[in-house]
């Protein structure tokens, strides 16, 4: 069966902003720091599935002097005091990387480092202090994106340094099983489902093949769906697939 969400297959990962669903505040941010290649220390907020790990790849690769280091606070964690050496490890790499690293022959310009720290809510506020210098240091060519389910599980000293970003749009509300769209998106089911079609236009030209309105029309009916691009894109799959069983 083919697949359509890119978390399985690799192929259809988005390589820039713009083949994102995002609600269009948080976009039009996003779009701004890759057109200009800067931005400042970011804090990435949001439920699993709504892109954070997605941005913070494309942002710390932006061609061609970007480089990204990334690591899975997740597993740092269940690693226990063995995990908390490698990150101290990783940090001390962070700071020594030469900037030639992350410099292309012939482009000019000036490259960034930049460190990515997926699940970082994960780790303790014990662990999260060994970041506090190295975030101050370098600063014009090192750059940190930290990726977070929850803001509150977040030090202080942490999020006082970093530009937050909210990437949830919606949630589903528990008893009428209904969208409600967060007051800060300015979005509406409608806008919503036209920006997560969107996505799903560009999928579909990856893979060179045609779903069609009737599959879109069954999975944006329902409401579950459409809750962040990942659920949206594994229910297209379904749908999509059920459909040309059928053919």
């Amino acid at each position: 069966m083919i697949k359509l969400d890119w978390t399985t297959n690799p192929k259809l990962t988005p390589k820039t902003i713009s083949e994102m669903a995002l609600y269009p505040e948080l976009k039009e941010e996003l779009l701004f720091y890759e057109k200009n290649g800067d931005y400042p220390n970011l804090l990435l907020m949001g439920d699993t599935g709504t892109g954070k790990t997605t941005a913070a790849r494309i942002l710390g690769n932006l061609p061609p002097n970007h480089k990204s280091m990334e690591i899975d606070c997740g597993q740092i964690k269940s690693d226990g005091a063995k995990g908390v050496k490698s990150l101290k490890e990783w940090i001390v790499g962070s700071q020594t990387m030469s900037i030639d690293m992350v410099m292309e022959k012939g482009t000019g310009g000036h490259g960034k480092r930049v460190m990515i720290l997926d699940e970082f809510h994960v780790l303790p506020t014990s662990t999260q202090s060994n970041l506090y210098k190295p975030i101050e240091m370098n600063t014009e060519t090192t750059k940190w994106i930290f990726c977070v389910n929850s803001e509150d599980k977040v030090d202080k000293p942490i999020k006082s340094r970093c530009t937050i970003l909210y990437f949830t749009t919606c949630i589903l509300h528990h008893k009428t099983g209904k969208l409600d769209f967060l007051a800060d998106t300015e979005m509406n089911k409608k806008s919503w489902c036209e920006e997560l079609t969107k996505m799903a236009k560009i999928v579909e030209k990856k893979l060179d093949i045609n779903i069609a309105d009737k599959v879109y029309e069954r999975v944006l009916s329902k409401d579950g769906n459409l809750i962040d691009s990942r659920k949206f894109l594994q229910s297209l799959n379904k749908a999509y697939a059920m459909d040309a069983s059928k053919d």
